[in-house]
């Protein structure tokens, strides 16, 4: 007998009152039609088409994709602002060390006759100026009896 063909019957015995659950009214005033099932995060999802928990499956993935991104891009900026920290703390100290003179850095442990050998040893920035002149055997060459010896 069908589903139909019971309320016939049913009907003209005596009428029976449409008995429906509070799940099912909610359901219907949602707009939603067939059974709901309650998941584990506490949302309602309609168990009879699968469509609907797939799309939610989906949307959760992308949400999830979209966090991992997020978290990259920090990621990334908070380690390149460390390894910029870094470097600029070795440029400074390496242009500390640069700046310290010789005497401080080995001042005591220097005998005498080293100290002697390091001040020959200063940059030329310090009192010497470079000048670019002839060399004194380019000088030499054009006295003609030494460029006759040279060819």
């Amino acid at each position: 007998v069908e589903n139909g063909g019971e309320r016939l019957l049913r009907s003209r015995s005596r009428p029976v009152p449409n008995m429906s659950t509070s799940s099912d009214l909610d359901s219907s005033q949602e707009g939603g039609s067939g059974p709901r099932r309650q998941q584990g995060n506490g949302d309602c999802h309609t168990a009879s088409n699968g469509r609907v928990e797939a799309e939610h499956v989906i949307s959760k993935k992308v949400q999830l994709k979209r966090k991992a991104e997020s978290l990259k891009s920090d990621l990334m900026c908070q380690f390149e602002n460390h390894i910029a920290d870094f470097m600029d703390g070795l440029i400074e100290e390496s242009m500390i060390l640069e700046a310290a003179p010789v005497s401080a850095v080995f001042s005591s442990s220097l005998s005498d006759k080293e100290r002697g050998k390091l001040r020959h040893l200063h940059p030329h920035s310090q009192g010497k100026q470079f000048i670019s002149r002839r060399s004194l055997l380019d000088e030499l060459f054009e006295v003609n009896h030494i460029r006759t010896i040279y060819h």
